[in-house]
């Protein structure tokens, strides 16, 4: 069994906090003791990149030479996906492959440029 690891961006300096998720109506989601932006709030995916670095929702990968995508998380069937970036569609998140062919390029916090230039 593996361990569920989030993301988010503290609120006091907008730096990144890894570590366990808790919400409660008076403080809001935390991160390890930590305020945390909602918004910023990524899941890891269990997988790792090309490089070994952990793959998180919200992050944009790229497959080789190929697309980018937006690393999404899909409530109906409870399972990550990747994101078209400019069009519709998704597929699958295949941890396998992912050490094989993704590599992590960035956020689509710290980085929404690659979202635009990718849908160019």
């Amino acid at each position: 069994m593996r361990n569920i690891f989030f993301r988010g961006k503290r609120i006091l300096d907008g730096e990144w906090v890894y570590g366990y998720l808790d919400w409660s109506s008076e403080k809001g989601y935390e991160i390890d003791g930590y305020p945390v932006d909602e918004e910023t709030v990524g899941q890891d995916t269990g997988a790792n990149d090309i490089n070994g670095r952990a793959i998180f929702e919200g992050d944009i990968v790229r497959l080789g030479t190929r697309a980018d995508f937006r690393v999404i998380h899909d409530e109906d069937t409870c399972s990550f996906k990747l994101g078209f970036i400019g069009a519709d569609g998704s597929m699958p998140l295949v941890k396998p492959h992912m050490a094989v062919l993704a590599e992590v390029i960035g956020n689509m916090w710290d980085n929404p440029e690659l979202l635009k230039e990718a849908a160019e």
